[in-house]
Order: structure tokens, then sequence, then C-alpha cells
């Protein structure tokens, strides 16, 4: 807004004062306070921003090229996030503890069959988890089932759940179950 504008604004809360209209005047002198400081910052980074270009044209006159952008760069953190959000789900459809399995009309929690001799756990891990794991494989286009475990352990480890010991027992036992496991890694 130009000076005109914002003297009238300050006139029109002086008359205001005058008539004891004091909540509406200060509403305007605030208004008016608000457009002088937006009108402010406004005329800095205008000023920032030639000043940036300036520095740039002094940087292409002195002869040096601006940064090329690295699509290949880019591309590959653009598949790492993809790979990494596929073994997240992996781990929490899989492995996490509250995990719901259904096994002859019964429903309970992966957490309930957590023992060491488990027939239950063994099953799961060597009928249900190899055909997981081949699928992640597919999804992230791991050909390596030790480069897939290791990816999967890494990334459990980040996770706050690996705070829970029900959770580092079923990594565990996955690792270990497929240590020896051959999984179908092309599909």
């Amino acid at each position: 807004m130009k000076n005109k504008n914002i003297k009238e604004l300050l006139l029109i809360a002086e008359e205001m004062d005058k008539r004891s209209l004091f909540t509406e005047s200060d509403i305007i002198c605030k208004l008016a306070a608000d457009i002088i400081d937006f009108e402010e910052r406004a005329s800095e980074l205008r000023a920032r921003r030639n000043q940036g270009i300036a520095e740039e044209s002094e940087e292409v006159r002195e002869g040096k090229p601006p940064e090329p952008i690295d699509f290949t760069k880019a591309l590959m953190e653009k598949e790492q996030d993809q790979e990494r959000v596929s073994v997240v789900n992996f781990i929490i459809q899989n492995l996490h503890p509250e995990v719901e399995l259904d096994s002859d009309g019964l429903s309970y929690e992966l957490r309930d069959i957590l023992e060491n001799n488990s027939e239950e756990l063994y099953s799961y891990m060597m009928e249900v988890i190899p055909d997981k794991l081949s699928d992640l494989a597919r999804d992230t286009n791991i050909s390596s089932k030790e480069e897939l475990l290791e990816l999967i352990t890494v990334i459990a480890m980040d996770m706050e759940s690996y705070k829970d010991d029900d959770f580092k027992f079923l990594l565990k036992a996955m690792l270990f179950y497929m240590k020896d496991y051959e999984l179908d890694m092309q599909g």
C-alpha cells in the first residue's frame, strides 16, 4: 500500500479516537502497522532475491557453471526409498509381534507362539516367511538372500519396535530359520 493510504488509515483511527471508539481505533492502527511491517519485509526479501540473482550472474560471468542435476543419483535415492518402504511393510506385516494369525479357525497374535521350540513358530517361519521373503525380493529387485536379510535386519534395528524383546526374538528367529533355507529369489 502506498503511504497515502496508510496516512488515510491513521486519520480514520484518529477520528475514531475522538469519537471514543478506542477499540476500533486500535484495530485500524494495528492493521496499518501490519501493512507497514509487511511492506518492509517484502522489500527486504526482494532485495535479497535480487542480490542472489546478481551473485548467480557473477558466478556465470566468472565461468562457474551451475551445479548439474544428477538424475541418476536422484533416481537411485527414490528407488532406495521405495525399497525401504517395501521392507518396512514386510516387517510390520510379518515380523511384528502383534501380527494376527489364523489357524484352524482360531485367531491369535504372533507373540503368542514365541517359544524356542514352538512348532507353530517353526511352521510360520518355514511355510509363510519364505514366500513373503520371495515376494519382497521381487518387489525390491534384490537377488541375494543374504543381502535381503541384511537389509531387513538393518531397517528393523532402526525401528522403534526394536526395543520390544518379542520383536527382536522374531527377527532373530527369522534369521536363524532362513540361514540354510533356499529362497526363490527370481519369481
